[in-house]
């Protein structure tokens, strides 16, 4: 549970980073992130938000380039 403070999530470059907020409000880049949105971050070194009250949030790192074909990937090729 995070709550009412300023946090800073180093970024692999190679990654890609998504947030989906389950409780709460933050504020990412000068942006509102609420309850249910879903947010993808990239090509940052540090990824800064702050919260007001209490907020829980699910954080997703991805390879940008996994080294397998996606799923997504076999369905464009067909």
């Amino acid at each position: 549970m995070l709550n009412n403070n300023s946090y800073a999530l180093p970024l692999d470059s190679s990654k890609l980073r998504s947030v989906y907020v389950l409780e709460g409000f933050l504020l990412a880049n000068n942006e509102a992130i609420e309850v249910h949105d879903f947010v993808r971050f990239q090509d940052q070194d540090v990824l800064e938000f702050s919260t007001r009250g209490e907020a829980r949030i699910f954080v997703i790192d991805l390879l940008k380039e996994p080294g397998y074909s996606t799923y997504a990937q076999n369905i464009i090729m067909q």
